[in-house]
């Protein structure tokens, strides 16, 4: 309640209020006064409202994780935020365009041989990630397979037609309901993208 509003209520009450009787002032500043007191609680209420929607809103982040020595690679999700996200829908999307789960895995496995370790997850519609929880996407470990098999350069292919093609769209929701959206973190690509390079001096 703003003081110009205080100030025009008393300003009222004594210059109208002289010719009121002393029950309808009694009224009129009950009703003032509980205005007032409803006001401050829808304020409180509002701010508890923000604070504890804040207190559980959920935040998804991407983790990619390499070992050449192993020739492995890790493509992870992870909420970060303080509550759960419930995930309304899950894309994976491929040289910019969306690509069902069933193809992305026959085109990486095309280029994976039979001693290769090769995992794929995504999200069902409504799924939940809890706080800290982290859902494993990608994973991929390059084995020799014969004596003739460049092993390093395999992986490197993969690794790298990953870095490059690969990208992940959630829509998200907080336990209120509010709408949240997560894609793949184009500057954890480039910094990805930077080791390689460096890795190639």
């Amino acid at each position: 309640m703003s003081i110009t509003l205080l100030e025009s209520f008393f300003y009222f009450l004594i210059n109208k209020g002289l010719n009121m009787d002393a029950t309808l002032i009694t009224t009129i500043c009950s009703v003032f006064i509980a205005t007032c007191a409803l006001i401050v609680s829808l304020q409180q209420t509002r701010l508890a409202r923000e604070h504890n929607k804040l207190s559980v809103k959920p935040l998804i982040s991407d983790v990619m994780d390499r070992g050449f020595s192993e020739k492995e690679f890790t493509y992870e999700i992870k909420n970060n935020g303080l509550g759960s996200a419930v995930i309304k829908s899950f894309q994976f999307i491929w040289d910019e365009e969306e690509i069902t789960s069933s193809k992305l895995f026959e085109k990486i496995q095309q280029s994976l041989s039979a001693n290769d370790e090769f995992e794929l997850g995504q999200f069902g519609e409504n799924s939940t990630l809890a706080k800290d929880e982290v859902k494993k996407l990608v994973y991929i470990r390059v084995r020799q397979d014969v004596s003739s098999d460049n092993a390093s350069e395999r992986y490197t292919a993969i690794h790298d037609d990953l870095l490059v093609n690969l990208r992940v769209n959630i829509n998200y929701q907080s336990m209120y309901g509010d709408n949240l959206f997560f894609e793949t973190n184009i500057s954890t690509i480039q910094d990805e993208l930077k080791l390689l390079t460096q890795d190639g001096n």
